[in-house]
C-alpha cells in the first residue's frame, strides 16, 4: 500500500460507500542519533501507513541509513470501502484517536450510497461542523488508497494494541524488534454503530454482494499484473544471459583475432 493523495481522483471520490469497517493499521516512523547523543525523531507527518506487521518492516529495512532508527505502531483505523477501491483512515495526535468526533453530526454522511467524498471528508479534516475543540493537527490525519484485494487485520478485541522498536545488530542482519503493549482508546466502534444505524433500513447484504464482486475483480486483476511481472523478469533475465554470451563470444573472436 502507498500513502497517496486522493484530492483529485474524482472516480472514486464520486463512488458510492458501500462498506465502513474498524481496522488495525501500522504507522513507521524513524528517528536518528543527532549532535552530542541526542535523539531527533521524524516528524510523523511523513510516517507511512501499512496494513500489516511485515509490511511495515519491509519498509523500514528499505530505508536504513546509519543511526536511524524505526518505531512501528498499531493504531486504530476506518477503512471505507466502494466499487472503486478502499481507504483506510487513522488519527493519531490525540491520545483517543477520533476521539473529538461529534457522532451526532457525521450520522448522515455514513448512509450506504453516499460519495466517498461525503463520507470521508469528516475524517480527514478538523471543522467546527464535525469535531470539538480543540481540534486535532491537520499532519494528526494519515491515509492510505488500496484497490479491493488489500486485506486489513480487524480491531483486536480487548482493544490492546502494540508497538515496536527496531534494534540493529549490524548491516548483515535484518532488524529486531522489542514489542510492548499499549492500551487502545477509540470510539471506533461507536462510529460503527452510527453507520449500522444509518442503515438499518438499507439492504446491507446486497451492498456486501456488489463489493464481495468487485474484490473479487481486484484480486483477479492483481494477480494477472503479478504473474505478468513475473513473466517479465524471466524474460528479462533470459535476454540478459543471451546478450552476454553474445558478449563472451565476440570477446572470444577478438582474442583469435588478435593471436592470429
Amino acid at each position: 500500500m502507498e500513502r497517496t493523495n486522493w484530492i483529485n481522483d474524482h472516480e472514486f471520490l464520486d463512488s458510492k460507500l458501500l462498506s465502513l469497517q474498524g481496522v488495525t493499521l501500522y504507522l513507521l516512523s524513524t528517528g536518528r542519533n543527532a549532535w552530542h547523543g541526542t535523539w531527533s525523531e521524524r516528524y510523523r507527518r511523513d510516517a507511512a501507513l501499512f496494513s500489516s506487521f511485515n509490511a511495515a518492516k519491509a519498509s523500514a529495512e528499505k530505508s536504513r541509513n546509519r543511526g536511524t532508527t524505526f518505531e512501528i505502531e498499531q493504531f486504530p483505523g476506518l477503512a471505507f470501502y466502494s466499487v472503486a477501491g478502499v481507504v483506510a483512515l487513522v488519527e493519531f495526535h490525540s491520545k483517543q484517536s477520533f476521539g473529538k468526533l461529534k457522532l451526532e453530526e457525521i450520522g448522515v454522511r455514513l448512509k450506504i450510497e453516499s460519495t466517498m467524498r461525503d463520507a470521508i471528508a469528516p475524517f480527514t479534516e478538523a471543522t467546527t461542523e464535525f469535531w470539538m475543540q480543540p481540534f486535532p493537527s491537520e499532519s494528526s490525519f494519515v491515509g492510505v488508497k488500496s484497490d479491493l484485494a488489500e486485506e486489513f487485520e480487524p480491531l483486536p478485541n480487548p482493544s490492546y494494541l502494540k508497538k515496536w522498536g527496531s534494534v540493529a545488530s549490524g548491516s548483515n542482519y535484518y532488524l529486531g524488534w522489542n514489542e510492548k503493549n499499549k492500551p487502545a482508546e477509540t470510539p471506533i466502534m461507536r462510529i460503527l454503530g452510527v453507520f449500522t444505524d444509518q442503515n438499518h433500513f438499507i439492504d446491507i447484504a446486497e451492498s456486501d454482494k456488489v463489493l464481495a464482486s468487485a474484490r473479487q475483480e481486484a484480486i483477479e486483476k492483481r494477480r494477472s499484473s503479478e504473474e505478468a511481472r513475473i513473466k517479465f523478469n524471466e524474460a528479462s533475465i533470459y535476454l540478459s544471459s543471451i546478450l552476454a554470451e553474445i558478449d563472451l563470444d565476440i570477446d572470444q573472436n577478438h582474442e583469435e583475432e588478435e593471436d592470429a
